[in-house]
């Protein structure tokens, strides 16, 4: 009896093993989130990385310049700061300038280059270069009293264009719209700078045979020297959808046209109800050739997606799932965009 007794519990136990061993293991794979939060973080931070700082003299009668890394030259005239209560500023006041001309910086940087045409609706630029100009004196803010001048080397962004002209934008870190999405963050034609006529930019050939985009500003802030996109095809308006896990509070997504190498457009709307992000201006030309990017962070690392398109009348593109991906290598596929 006792035996018959063990032998009924050993082959309980067997067959309790054998059933566990016929069970499959799931493995759930761990859940996405996306940290809007730290994308914005990480736009800041570049943003503020790129700034080059200057201590301006503003006593010569003479004026004086600052030269950028980038061979950007600035003029300040003699007068030509003044505070907050219009008060002429004289002595040594601190500038910031920060210079945008790859499309990887477009993308860490979230600036992009989508121009405001007459009729309202929105439109990518070719751009020349982007750069913001700030000064200060101590803690207060400063603002220019008629005219700086520039001057943009324009080997930094390819051969001289004939038709660049001058665009500002007043939209910025301290604006309520946040740094990854904002549909306010658009480039508009300068109207006057007084002295070359409306936005009057123009390439000059120095005495070294070094060319120059030349143009005043008569803000700080942000300037951009550019031009429309000239595309004469049929224009449609596109959709992206991605996968759910990511949306406009903790993803940007881009379009880079292919052959223009430093024009990056934004997908600057969200529609709620499908889930998708698109663009109010549909000005996209049918029968051009894309890529579509998205990016954002997950635990403190860039993910992306990136996806080649031939552009047809009112598509959706379905974007595929995005992979973890380091800062350089994010900036090497993008740089590598045709």
């Amino acid at each position: 009896m006792k035996n018959l007794t063990k032998f009924l519990i050993v082959l309980a136990i067997s067959s309790l093993s054998i059933i566990a061993c016929d069970e499959e293991v799931i493995v759930e794979d761990p859940t996405l989130e996306p940290n809007g939060l730290a994308l914005e973080q990480k736009i800041a931070e570049h943003r503020n990385n790129a700034k080059e700082h200057f201590n301006v003299d503003l006593s010569s009668t003479a004026g004086t310049t600052i030269t950028s890394e980038n061979g950007t030259i600035i003029t300040f005239y003699y007068g030509s700061v003044k505070d907050a209560d219009n008060n002429l500023v004289s002595g040594i006041i601190e500038v910031s300038l920060l210079e945008i001309f790859d499309k990887s910086d477009m993308v860490l940087m979230n600036k992009t280059t989508m121009g405001l045409l007459p009729d309202g609706n929105h439109q990518a630029l070719k751009s020349g270069g982007q750069f913001l100009l700030e000064a200060s004196q101590g803690e207060e803010e400063l603002y220019i009293n008629g005219n700086l001048k520039v001057m943009v080397p324009v080997s930094n962004t390819g051969i001289a264009d004939p038709d660049m002209t001058l665009y500002a934008n007043e939209w910025g870190e301290d604006d309520d719209c946040d740094l990854i999405t904002c549909p306010d963050d658009v480039w508009e034609e300068v109207e006057d700078t007084s002295l070359w006529g409306q936005g009057t930019v123009l390439a000059l050939e120095n005495a070294a045979g070094v060319t120059y985009y030349s143009c005043f500003v008569q803000n700080f802030g942000w300037s951009n020297i550019d031009r429309f996109m000239a595309d004469p095809s049929p224009k449609t308006m596109i959709k992206v959808k991605t996968p759910e896990e990511y949306n406009n509070t903790n993803c940007a997504v881009y379009v880079s046209f292919d052959g223009q190498e430093y024009s990056l457009a934004a997908l600057d709307v969200y529609l709620e109800d499908l889930q998708v992000y698109s663009e109010h201006y549909g000005q996209v030309p049918i029968g051009s050739n894309i890529h579509v990017i998205a990016v954002s962070i997950v635990e403190d690392q860039y993910y992306s997606s990136f996806k080649a398109v031939s552009v047809e009348a009112d598509m959706t593109i379905e974007m595929d799932e995005l992979t973890e991906t380091s800062e350089a290598s994010l900036i090497a596929e993008i740089n590598a965009l045709p």
